[in-house]
């Protein structure tokens, strides 16, 4: 399992570096930076694998490290507040895209939000949390 926190940790150096920092601290391989890439295009990141990480707007960096994340192929993967730096259109293609690839993937996708609309669009199962109860 994966978590995708909602602050997300990258380091200085290019988009390409840090696949190849996060690769290395699991004892990895480097991907190259076409299958980089295509990991960027699931998340609607519209950043190549050489831009500099320090220079990036918030929703920018989350969704280079969501694509991150992606590229280990997680069975589960766990995104908090993944859209919320996001606009509408992105969060949508975004949202579409990684669920797309979660199912080819056969992953299972938990997502915490806030936004009840994009819930509605991609969630099969729901749970409200209301004043500390949940609904089902």
């Amino acid at each position: 399992m994966l978590l995708c926190g909602q602050s997300a940790y990258l380091f200085d150096g290019s988009v390409q570096q840090n696949f190849a920092e996060y690769y290395n601290y699991r004892d990895l391989p480097p991907i190259d930076p076409d299958k980089a890439n295509a990991y960027l295009n699931i998340c609607s990141a519209r950043v190549g694998p050489d831009a500099l990480c320090a220079t990036m707007s918030g929703g920018e960096r989350q969704r280079v490290f969501i694509a991150i994340c992606l590229s280990f192929l997680p069975k589960v993967i766990m995104l908090d507040e993944p859209t919320s730096a996001l606009d509408d259109e992105t969060a949508n293609a975004m949202m579409s895209n990684i669920k797309a690839f979660c199912k080819e993937h056969g992953a299972t996708l938990i997502t915490v939000s806030h936004n009840k609309k994009l819930s509605a669009m991609y969630a099969d199962y729901t749970i409200m949390l209301e004043r500390g109860d949940w609904h089902g």
